[in-house]
């Protein structure tokens, strides 16, 4: 009887697939990629979103930061992610938008935040429009010009870090689409062409 118990055991800790003949281990679930592109200085606010990245880091230990930039808070913002004990990747500032536009476009979401200031609230984001340009999904905050967005965002309240890192994770790892409406919004009504073809169309019915 202990001997059947024992190969009953077995059978249970080492699964084979009846089709292929192998054994089935558990899988390791890949890693997700957050990505964070601008300069490293007094209104990249990246303090914000290393905090809201350490709270989501305690949900999902599988997530990644990625930041492009350089600038005189980079060594700051690096102390920083290394006290927080989060996995942050500093590459600096790259020179080639090809490059650029590959890392985005290979991440799984992209994050910015406007804190409440007098600046960001007649701040533009460039960043953000760069994003959903690219169809990614796109964590922010509902302030400023990042409200126009929030159709098409992983929007939460400014200033609640922690509903920030839960929009985060929702962008990472339940994404529903909704970053495709926000692309086509901002290729049709945001590019270049689109606004110089509503000057033009301006003035010759000037």
């Amino acid at each position: 009887m202990a001997s059947n118990q024992k190969k009953f055991a077995k059978k249970q800790e080492i699964q084979t697939n009846s089709k292929s003949g192998k054994s089935q281990t558990p899988t390791r679930e890949k890693t997700k990629t957050l990505i964070f592109t601008g300069h490293l200085n007094a209104s990249s606010y990246l303090e914000e979103i290393l905090k809201a990245f350490k709270l989501a880091s305690t949900k999902r230990s599988n997530i990644k930061l990625v930041i492009i930039g350089d600038g005189y808070k980079k060594n700051a913002y690096q102390k920083m992610a290394k006290r927080l004990n989060i996995n942050a990747e500093f590459l600096g500032y790259i020179s080639n938008q090809e490059v650029v536009a590959d890392h985005i476009a290979r991440s799984n979401a992209c994050v910015v935040y406007y804190p409440k200031t007098l600046g960001n609230k007649y701040r533009c984001s460039m960043k953000l429009r760069e994003y959903l340009a690219m169809g990614k999904p796109a964590a922010c905050n509902d302030f400023g010009d990042l409200k126009r967005f929030k159709k098409y965002t992983y929007m939460s309240k400014t200033g609640n870090i922690e509903a920030f890192s839960d929009q985060i994770l929702k962008a990472l790892f339940n994404p529903d689409k909704r970053e495709l409406l926000g692309m086509f919004y901002v290729r049709k009504n945001l590019s270049w062409d689109s606004i110089i073809d509503k000057m033009l169309k301006r003035i010759e019915n000037a």
